[in-house]
């Protein structure tokens, strides 16, 4: 029995019992004032009024005849036929209706007419009853496990997304049964495998049974909303689940190789164009030198030369392109190139990685107050960056 019938049952168990318990003690006590209203009160009326056609009144005459019909009530007993109340018995309370009764969980109270003469008369009954405990809590268990077993076995009703899948499944070419059935297993998953198996299906041929099978067996419960993104995205570049959830749980840090020209951020891959990838690394140099890194762009008019020595260096000590160090060496760093180098870096981060994401690990910007230009400054903290081949 799977563990999703499972918690069915004692779900049902519960509600059953709520819904049995209070039936068990109203039925058996229906039973007996259905029994007591239709053949007891019936004569005891007719016997109330033949004893008051003899003149027997007065208080003492009253006390008198309720002794003697509980003397006679005595003898009448009633056992419920599914035991839940002990025996019960009555009892002649009030002939004339002047007194409050209240009925409790073993107590009722029964009201009948009778006429004294042409006078008509209210009187009440009191029934008290034993009752049994154990066999209400062994008998309403039983029935409500029976129930919940029941109802258990019954097809579990689909969600809204169980339904979108067996829909889509369908219209992919499977049959009804085996759509219903890959349908239920994503529904029993868990929120990040749901996500996962929308994620790998859109971009595996594999079957939907075997994506289920391999989903199960990586635990991605526990990441949080931003290691999802992570995982999401390490899934787009890399097509393993393994090599995904470790970029998820990878340190958040930046690691910069230069003779590779690639970048690694918080664990993914990032192959960026050559000349870009030398300017992201240059503007992460400038970091770790100070601590804060920060650049003003060069005045249109007058190119940095020496911000322009230090990129080249950086280029020909890692195989740079030769046409980008030439520019370098003849005309300096110029704004314009610096800010074309950065939108490309920029749009690359943002295909590899998503706006939200990349968003960390580009630029932060403002205003330079004396010369009124734009300065810039790599947004990772220095600490998250590493340039591991000078």
């Amino acid at each position: 029995m799977t563990s999703v019938r499972l918690r069915r049952i004692c779900r049902h168990t519960f509600l059953c019992l709520l819904l049995f318990l209070p039936l068990a003690w109203a039925l058996p006590k229906g039973l007996f004032y259905y029994q007591v209203k239709h053949q007891l009160l019936p004569v005891l009326s007719v016997k109330l009024a033949d004893v008051h056609a003899f003149s027997l009144s007065g208080s003492s005459g009253n006390e008198r005849l309720m002794a003697s019909i509980n003397r006679d009530l005595q003898h009448s007993h009633y056992a419920s036929p599914l035991t839940v109340l002990g025996e019960c018995q009555l009892r002649l309370v009030d002939l004339y209706g002047e007194k409050e009764l209240a009925s409790g969980w073993f107590s009722g109270v029964l009201a009948f007419n009778w006429y004294h003469g042409l006078d008509k008369q209210t009187a009440y009954l009191q029934m008290s009853c034993s009752g049994n405990w154990l066999v209400l809590g062994l008998s309403q268990l039983f029935l409500a496990l029976s129930t919940a077993f029941v109802f258990a076995l019954l097809p579990v009703p689909l969600g809204s997304l169980a339904r979108q899948w067996q829909k889509r499944f369908v219209q992919d070419g499977a049959d009804e049964k085996t759509a219903l059935q890959l349908a239920i297993a994503i529904e029993a998953l868990n929120r990040h495998q749901q996500k996962a198996f929308k994620l790998m299906s859109g971009l595996s041929d594999e079957s939907p049974l075997q994506l289920l099978d391999k989903i199960k067996n990586v635990d991605i419960a526990p990441l949080s909303d931003s290691q999802w993104q992570w995982f999401e995205r390490g899934y787009m570049h890399t097509q393993s689940l393994s090599q995904a959830l470790s970029i998820a749980q990878c340190e958040d840090d930046v690691r910069f190789y230069s003779d590779e020209h690639k970048v690694v951020i918080h664990g993914l891959e990032c192959r960026l164009p050559q000349t870009p990838f030398y300017y992201y690394q240059w503007y992460a140099a400038l970091k770790l030198a100070d601590g804060e890194g920060w650049y003003i762009n060069p005045a249109a008019d007058r190119p940095d030369p020496v911000a322009a020595g230090q990129l080249v260096v950086l280029m020909q000590n890692h195989a740079g392109h030769g046409k980008a160090i030439n520019d370098l060496q003849r005309q300096g760093l110029r704004s314009k190139v610096l800010d074309q180098n950065r939108n490309k870096l920029k749009d690359k981060l943002h295909e590899i990685l998503g706006e939200t994401l990349a968003a960390g690990y580009l630029f932060n910007v403002r205003r330079d107050q004396k010369s009124g230009r734009h300065q810039y400054q790599l947004a990772v903290p220095d600490d998250k960056l590493r340039i591991i081949s000078q």
